[in-house]
């Protein structure tokens, strides 16, 4: 999937679902990993306005999603080479699954 189509995705979910609230945090940050599979740190702050999200994927996996995560490189604006989070869904909760 082309970078663009990503962005796109997730700014259609953080249009549809605009709140601050934690929950809407965890519903665009569910969705985006339903959709896309997986979702970076930077991806999760930059596009669907979440500034914690390890402590929403935290929150997930207390929900009974399945998601791991590993560091990938980032490189930043400014040239800096960073290692972010890249988490990936593994499995639905059984409530979402059925």
């Amino acid at each position: 999937m082309t970078i663009p189509h990503r962005v796109a995705i997730l700014g259609h979910i953080l249009k549809e679902h605009q709140s601050v609230s934690t929950q809407s945090q965890q519903q665009r940050l569910s969705l985006a990993l339903t959709y896309l599979g997986n979702i970076t740190t930077i991806e999760a702050r930059d596009y669907l306005d979440i500034m914690h999200p390890s402590g929403r994927i935290k929150e997930l996996k207390e929900q009974g999603w399945l998601i791991i995560s590993s560091r990938v490189r980032h490189v930043a604006p400014c040239g800096a080479s960073h290692f972010i989070a890249n988490y990936v869904l593994q499995i639905l909760p059984l409530a979402r699954a059925a």
